[in-house]
């Protein structure tokens, strides 16, 4: 698994700039300690959640959250070398690749050789794949949409924490001396803080971020599904490695006729020791 490391530092970041701004930036860090308005901005937006949406979508935000957050938004090299070791596999037989099934990691790819071992048309192949490639996306927009709707409660919880913080300074309007007005003001309006935070640094990336490796996995979905769909149609395994290699950014490209030649070495090796 290829980690996104650069979301999560981003996140780390956002810890540090928001202790930064807090502790280094303001004279007395402890105004914004309001844990009523924590659990106003928190516990609504759960209340929120489970309102708004069935919890199983709910469920898959979180899901595509983690996915987004834990591995590359980039299309893996390693997949179009899948794709091509498969080809040549398969140019000897299909049926050479039911026992390839074990060692496929990719689901999607590993579906796609089930149904060509199922005896398919490429006609009906493309269609059952194109299908499943259509639900992922389906199900990642109903991430998305999970995450900026909750992005735009957030702001509006907070000032509800902040309402109800300055309902309770109010009700000691008339014994408090200035100084505990002005301090319980203060703690009452970062309850308006912690919801513009949560829904601008938290929410609304984490969309973007679903989004960005929704449209990657949407890709390299569609080029294991041209890889395999060549397969099925008796293409040379060299061609199939320059179909995917379109697939793959300039730097990432893959000399497919070396690779060719390394896989050709490595069956000629395994048949010379089985002999």
């Amino acid at each position: 698994m290829r980690f996104n490391f650069v979301s999560i530092m981003a996140y780390i970041l956002v810890g540090v700039f928001t202790y930064l701004v807090i502790t280094k930036f303001t004279d007395n860090p402890a105004i914004f300690i309001n844990p009523e308005g924590l659990v106003v901005v928190i516990g609504g937006l759960m209340v929120a959640g489970l309102a708004s949406f069935p919890f199983i979508n709910l469920l898959e935000a979180i899901k595509a959250a983690w996915r987004a957050m834990s591995r590359s938004v980039y299309i893996p090299v390693e997949e179009a070398r899948e794709v091509v070791r498969i080809a040549t596999i398969g140019q000897r037989g299909l049926a050479r690749l039911e026992s390839e099934l074990e060692s496929i990691e990719n689901e999607f790819m590993r579906t796609g050789i089930e149904l060509m071992l199922d005896g398919v048309t490429p006609k009906i192949f493309i269609a059952l794949m194109q299908k499943r490639v259509t639900e992922y996306q389906e199900r990642s927009s109903r991430s998305v949409n999970v995450m900026l709707t909750l992005s735009k409660f957030a702001p509006a919880l907070g000032l509800a924490a902040t309402v109800l913080g300055l309902v309770q300074l109010l009700t000691k309007l008339g014994a408090a001396e200035m100084d505990q007005l002005g301090h319980g003001m203060a703690v009452a309006l970062s309850g308006t803080f912690y919801g513009i935070m949560v829904a601008n640094l938290f929410f609304q990336p984490l969309a973007e971020l679903i989004q960005m490796k929704t449209e990657s996995d949407v890709k390299s979905r569609e080029m294991v599904l041209e890889g395999l769909h060549a397969i099925l149609e008796r293409q040379e395994p060299l061609l199939i490695g320059e179909l995917v290699n379109s697939y793959l950014p300039d730097s990432h490209r893959i000399n497919f006729t070396e690779e060719l030649e390394s896989i050709a070495s490595e069956s000629r090796t395994r048949a010379e020791a089985a002999a």
